[in-house]
Parts: structure tokens; C-alpha cells; sequence
């Protein structure tokens, strides 16, 4: 009888090189502390369906179409750990604690240690990064990861790679926001903000796995749930012409701010579902504008 494999003696590790075995993961990769992960090889097979003077299908017409490697990975970033992720999700290497927007993504290996084996993905990329936060909660980073292949090994974890990060995630009540549509708004009870980098996912041209994976477009939305009193009131049916916005995380000397050149928010009039109060959700579309990118991030671990 086999032993259980238990997730909670699971490990993430991420290397930024270009991986190709579970040897390149050491002391210059990074350990994450994680919620959850899906990130999976899926297979998907081509059978020929023929006429056979028979209803059963015969297992040697069978041929393997393509493998995709995707899935999600959850965490509770701490200021450390997004100075990490902030250029494999905005494409920019960092400058003095600020993280811009690139037309490239870089490519990373991530590796997780599954009790019965290891699994090394190569080639990945974030296609999507979501930050949300709600009331009594921490600051959450939902990753949407695509790669390019998959290696099973039946070695060690590696000891050489750093330990996690010993540093706080944010929570929920480190969250201030400006947006210039209406500075009296100041209350907020839940937002999300999406980073989509639209990652070509069907590029497989004469091979079984993909050998690209490439950003064709971006998308940067931000989505907020706010009381709907005198002080939010112009947030409701606000003009075309889009305003400024930031929202900022603060925990003590420790900072991370996103701040938007310019925020459309198609009009979504507030209705009354229940007793309970009322409230005005906003949907927010970043837009460069005026050669400033739609998202700048300045992040400051210290």
C-alpha cells in the first residue's frame, strides 16, 4: 500500500532562466508559499473515426493531437515576493521600485513538488494576473499560467533554493484608492484588478507542444464595489473622456500602488436587490493616454 500524497507538503519554486531540467533550480530561484495550483499537462487525442463493419473503435487508430500545459496558481504575496512577480506579469524588469508595462512577457520555470514526484513546466508565462481583495481578507494573486512542456522527475526537491519569503501579505485594510471622477470617494468594499495579457494559446504549428507563446494583445480592467452615498455619486455615469485613478496598498514603510492613466466606466446604474444597502459596482477599462501606459506599479518592498 502506497503512502497518501498529502498537498500540504507540497512546494513551489520558480526560476526565471530559460528551465530545461529540474537541475537548473537552485539558490538563484524563488520559493513561494501557495493556496492552491492547477497547472497540468492536458493531453487531447485524434482518433480517425472510420467505417470498420463495426460500432467499436480500434485502439491503433489512436494518435496524440496536442498537450497543453495550463492552469492557475493562488498565493498571498508579500512585498518581496511581488517584486518577483511583478515583471512576469507586466513584462518590465524592475527600476528603482517601479514596474512598467512591456509589449514581451518573460518566460519562467516553475516547479512543484507533488510528494510522489516532481514536476518541472517550462516556458511559462502569466496570460492573466488577478489582484483582489475583500473585507477581513488578504490581498490575493490569482495567476493564469501557460508553458510549454511538462518533465516528470523522481528526483529531490532541491535544498539550495532560498527559503519563502518571511514578510506580511497585505490585507484588505491597507487598501486606500483616488479616483479623479470623484475625489470624495474614499470607501470600498471589494475590488479586483485583471491583468490580461491575451496570450496566443492555440499556436501549434508541426509539433505535439507549443514552442511559443505569445502576447497579442492587453487588457487592464478594475473593478470595485463601493458604498453608493452623496460621496460616490459621480462615479455613476461618468464621462467618456475616462479619468485617473490609483489604488494603494499600505503596511507601514511597505507600499504598492497601481496607478491608471486613464479609467473609462460604462455607465451601470445602481438598483436595489434587497434590504440590505445599496451599492454602485464599477467595471473600469484602463487606457494608455497621453504616452503614459494604462498601468504603472510602484512597489516598495522596504
Amino acid at each position: 500500500m502506497g503512502t497518501p500524497a498529502i498537498g500540504s507538503a507540497a512546494a513551489l519554486a520558480v526560476d526565471d532562466s530559460a528551465v530545461t531540467q529540474l537541475a537548473d533550480f537552485d539558490s538563484g530561484s524563488f520559493r513561494y508559499e501557495f493556496v492552491s495550483e492547477s497547472l497540468a499537462r492536458r493531453q487531447s487525442h485524434v482518433e480517425s473515426f472510420g467505417i470498420r463493419g463495426t460500432r467499436s473503435r480500434a485502439a491503433d487508430r489512436v494518435r496524440i493531437a496536442r498537450e497543453r500545459i495550463t492552469g492557475q496558481i493562488v498565493l498571498y504575496p508579500t512585498p518581496v515576493e511581488l517584486d518577483q512577480w511583478l515583471p512576469r506579469i507586466l513584462g518590465a524588469a524592475e527600476a528603482s521600485d517601479v514596474f512598467a508595462l512591456a509589449e514581451g512577457l518573460p518566460e519562467f520555470g516553475v516547479l512543484l513538488e507533488r510528494a510522489t514526484k516532481r514536476f518541472v513546466y517550462t516556458g511559462c508565462r502569466v496570460a492573466k494576473a488577478v489582484f483582489s481583495g475583500a473585507s477581513g481578507q488578504l490581498i490575493k494573486l490569482t495567476l493564469d499560467l501557460e508553458g510549454e512542456t511538462e518533465i516528470v522527475s523522481s528526483s529531490s526537491f532541491p535544498g539550495t533554493i532560498p527559503a519563502i519569503d518571511a514578510g506580511q501579505p497585505y490585507v484588505f485594510s491597507d487598501c486606500t484608492f483616488s479616483l479623479a471622477a470623484d475625489a470624495s470617494a474614499t470607501e470600498v468594499r471589494e475590488f479586483e484588478i485583471t491583468i490580461d495579457n491575451r496570450l496566443d494559446v492555440d499556436r501549434y504549428l508541426n509539433s505535439v507542444t507549443r514552442g511559443q507563446l505569445i502576447a497579442t494583445d492587453r487588457l487592464i480592467t478594475l473593478k470595485m464595489v463601493l458604498p453608493y452615498t452623496a460621496d460616490e455619486v459621480d462615479l455613476h455615469a461618468q464621462a467618456i473622456a475616462g479619468a485617473a485613478g490609483s489604488l494603494t496598498l499600505t503596511n507601514g514603510s511597505k507600499s504598492c500602488q497601481f496607478a491608471f492613466a486613464n479609467l473609462k466606466s460604462p455607465a451601470h446604474s445602481p438598483t436595489v436587490p434587497s434590504k440590505d444597502e445599496i451599492l454602485l459596482a464599477l467595471n473600469l477599462v484602463a487606457y494608455r493616454s497621453g504616452g503614459v501606459n494604462e498601468l504603472i506599479v510602484t512597489n516598495d518592498s522596504t
